[in-house]
């Protein structure tokens, strides 16, 4: 009964976090801007493609924008709380990113019928499982290609951008099912910062030595979210993680032009790719048993060898560290001393 309590008091405390959150971004905007400027901005919003590079405060000011991620913040947590949403840091990190890209692609227009196509599907397939919901606001990623059918000059757009926004969100959770299962999934499964390090390493590289340009925001964009791989570096080591980021730099620079920004989730979608054509040629690999042989040797040889690397490096750092804090309390009693 106590982990029970337990739960439920985590549950609630979460919810009453985002909630909290969500409110006090909707009810600054308010404050930023006055009520008609307000419903002019989120008129300018709606109205605009909502590619990738649509800054909503640009277009319509600070204050529509924080209204903006505010109504579709507080939309998103009623609708999982209504479906019996069990909140959990999951759903944190996925309310947090929702409301972050609804500053430049995502609004209430344009994410409404992905899920509502998503309610459809979990309606039909799987009323049961309501925990699917979450991931469902993950597909309005794709909500700017509801905009930009909907801005065309066709007399059927609105039609056909309602039409489209229903069949990303009704396909959208089976798909995600499918990848999660090849994928580890995204670094909010299971995060911690020395998985983290070794992807982002491979950024690094790739930026320094191929592209030469370490310090530019596409970069830093690139190296922040090479975190999506940190669960590569746990199931497969230290060196398949460095991979992972090099080629994982390589393909995000490359897929936003052809995605022509109507994925948010650019980087997200990257490591997904990524992490799927490793384990292509991973399977590949293996077909051959020989080949499978010499490589699962090496393998086990390579993870031993980084095993006793991390030993070693944790080591020193500890014994660095109590150095660091021994000196500091030296330092201090000479201090009071005089």
């Amino acid at each position: 009964m106590e982990k029970t309590d337990q739960a439920l008091l985590s549950t609630k405390f979460i919810f009453i976090f985002l909630l909290t959150y969500a409110s006090s971004i909707t009810i600054a905007a308010f404050f930023l801007a006055s009520p008609q400027t307000l419903f002019l901005g989120m008129r300018q919003i709606i109205a605009s493609p909502s590619n990738l590079i649509t800054d909503y405060v640009h277009i319509a000011g600070v204050g529509p924008a924080f209204l903006n991620s505010g109504l579709l913040t507080l939309s998103s947590l009623f609708l999982l709380r209504k479906h019996r949403h069990h909140f959990c840091s999951l759903t944190v990190s996925v309310i947090m990113m929702l409301s972050g890209f609804s500053f430049f692609g995502k609004n209430i227009i344009n994410s409404a019928p992905i899920i509502i196509g998503c309610l459809v599907y979990l309606r039909i397939h799987h009323s049961k499982r309501q925990d699917l919901l979450v991931m469902g606001l993950l597909g309005t990623c794709l909500s700017p290609i509801v905009s930009t059918i909907y801005c065309t000059p066709s007399s059927f757009n609105k039609l056909i951008a309602l039409a489209i926004g229903l069949l990303i969100g009704y396909t959208i959770l089976p798909i995600f099912e499918f990848l999660k299962g090849h994928t580890a999934g995204f670094s909010m499964y299971n995060f911690k910062f020395h998985y983290f390090l070794f992807p982002a390493l491979g950024v690094l590289l790739t930026a320094q030595f191929i592209y030469q340009d370490l310090a530019t925001t596409n970069s830093i964009f690139i190296f922040l979210f090479a975190s999506t791989l940190s669960p590569m570096t746990r199931k497969y080591g230290l060196l398949a993680g460095t991979m992972a980021g090099l080629i994982f730099s390589l393909i995000t620079r490359n897929t936003h032009p052809l995605t022509a920004g109507i994925n948010l989730y650019n980087c997200g979608f990257s490591g997904g790719v990524t992490v799927l054509l490793l384990d292509f040629i991973r399977a590949l690999f293996y077909r051959n048993f020989q080949l499978k042989q010499f490589c699962q040797k090496n393998y086990h040889q390579l993870i031993f060898f980084e095993k006793s690397l991390l030993t070693k490096f944790q080591l020193i750092y500890r014994t660095f560290f109590l150095k660091c804090i021994k000196n500091k309390e030296r330092h201090t009693k000479k201090f009071d001393q005089y």
